[in-house]
């Protein structure tokens, strides 16, 4: 009876020690936008250079409109997105002041209904997504939420953290922490 007394005493203890999943996200490591703030050009807004990436003309449209909107993100960027599917997007990053259009570092089907967090005035992104759908048989069951940040420096995208966590639920990876 002791024995069993023990037991069971260990085991709420354990339960009652053990963080949620939203909790568990809360715990990383997170940079703020003003820590890595950034003036916001306001002058005119470049026609968009389909010649500085290739490929990039087949969606002409819709970073022409992206584009329109002027800076989103960085002090003279846009970031212009479009779908590829259910719970599937991809973006390009195009220079407002020169019209360059570069890759966006994330995005298709290895970045499962990825959410993007982004301001005018600083160079940090923050995502995160669904991981490992493609690798992984049982990921409904247990899905993989990934959550990353980056910075702009130059027009390459820095890695700063990310965290990987296993969910019971898709929709917990994006509840708020």
């Amino acid at each position: 009876m002791k024995t069993l007394f023990v037991l069971a005493s260990v085991l709420v203890g354990l339960f009652l020690a053990a963080p949620n999943e939203v909790e568990a996200q809360r715990k990383t490591t997170e940079h703020s936008f003003e820590q890595y703030a950034v003036p916001v050009y306001r002058g005119p807004i470049a026609k968009p250079n389909f010649r500085s990436k290739p490929g990039s003309i087949r969606l002409r449209t819709v970073i022409r409109n992206g584009l329109k909107e002027g800076v989103n993100f960085a002090g003279h960027y846009a970031i212009v997105g479009a779908g590829c599917g259910t719970g599937c997007s991809f973006a390009y990053l195009v220079d407002v002041k020169s019209g360059r259009i570069f890759d966006f570092p994330l995005g298709g089907e290895k970045n499962y209904s990825l959410e993007t967090d982004y301001r005018p005035d600083s160079s940090l992104l923050k995502a995160r997504w669904i991981g490992n759908t493609l690798d992984d048989d049982n990921w409904s069951d247990h899905p993989m939420c990934v959550r990353q940040e980056f910075v702009l420096t130059g027009i390459a995208f820095k890695s700063l953290h990310q965290t990987k966590t296993r969910m019971k639920t898709i929709e917990a990876c994006f509840a708020k922490p």
